[in-house]
This record gives C-alpha cells, sequence and structure tokens, in this order.
C-alpha cells in the first residue's frame, strides 16, 4: 500500500510540470529553445526519478519516465505557440 501512496504522490507532483512550463512560458523566464537545450538533462532526470520511485524493475522506471518524457515535450510545444502568438 504504502508503494501504490508514493507511486500516485509522485505522479500527482510531477504531472503539475506542464503547468509550471506553461506559467513559465507565459511570464517570459523561459521560451522554447531553452527547454529543448535542456531536454537531455530533463531525460537523464526522469529517468532517475522513475528510478528511485520505483522498483527496481526497468519496464515500471520506463513506464514512470516516459509519461514525464511526453508531457514535457509537450510543454515545449505550448511554450513555442505561445511565443509565436506574442510574435503576431
Amino acid at each position: 500500500l504504502s508503494f501504490s501512496i508514493k507511486l500516485l504522490f509522485a505522479f500527482g507532483i510531477l504531472f503539475e510540470l506542464p503547468v509550471l512550463i506553461v506559467f513559465l512560458s507565459l511570464a517570459g523566464i523561459v521560451d522554447h529553445k531553452q527547454l529543448l537545450k535542456f531536454s537531455r538533462w530533463f531525460i537523464v532526470l526522469a529517468l532517475i526519478v522513475g528510478a528511485v520511485m520505483t522498483t527496481p524493475d526497468v519496464i515500471t522506471q520506463i513506464m514512470f519516465a516516459g509519461p514525464l518524457i511526453v508531457l514535457y515535450f509537450i510543454s515545449v510545444l505550448i511554450a513555442y505557440f505561445i511565443e509565436r502568438s506574442r510574435k503576431t
């Protein structure tokens, strides 16, 4: 039961990442180019967090890190559209 609660808590916190990135982009603090440069580090960080938060099974780690990476790149795409709308 404690593993399930820990995993749900981690998913709840980490799924707020796109909202945070969109707010930072709206505030003009980050742009999509900066986020793309950081993407390598984010992938490594997501895999490390997946290794720490889940069981030692590789499949579970990838199931945890995969959605985070996809959400990150969706956030980069949203940041791009925000920047593009500012220019027009």
